[in-house]
């Protein structure tokens, strides 16, 4: 029995280091010194993600019509900081000060542009579809 618990709870480690080594390739900080994070392609890394949103103030969700997630996003933010990143996901998390920002998403050639007002308290939501 004593086994079984150190097989699991080696299992547990690996399985975890595994989770922080994907996670902190997708943390960033952009050369403006705005911290995000991108990802959330499969279930794992969007639950990964969903754990450290609480982080973040802004997230960006990229999708076509029919729903289906998209990745290798081109995103450009202006207002109080300026950021212009990849996000190699569906999901985008952005830590920035409060403020009125231009938020632009570029999939396949296409741009769309939205404007959100991040505030000081909770978390905003843009969704991006094509």
């Amino acid at each position: 029995m004593a086994g079984l618990a150190f097989t699991a709870g080696v299992v547990l480690a690996i399985w975890l280091s595994f989770c922080g080594a994907i996670m902190a390739q997708a943390q960033n900080t952009s050369p403006q010194g705005v911290p995000y994070l991108s990802g959330g392609v499969g279930l794992d890394e969007r639950e990964a993600m969903q754990g450290m949103a609480s982080q973040y103030n802004l997230k960006l969700e990229f999708a076509v019509s029919e729903g289906n997630y998209l990745g290798d996003v081109r995103v450009t933010l202006r207002g109080p900081v300026s950021l212009d990143a990849v996000s190699e996901g569906p999901w985008f998390l952005v830590r920035v000060p409060p403020g009125i920002y231009s938020v632009t998403a570029e999939s396949a050639g296409m741009a769309k542009t939205q404007s959100v007002t991040v505030g000081k308290d909770g978390q905003k939501t843009v969704v991006f579809r094509w």
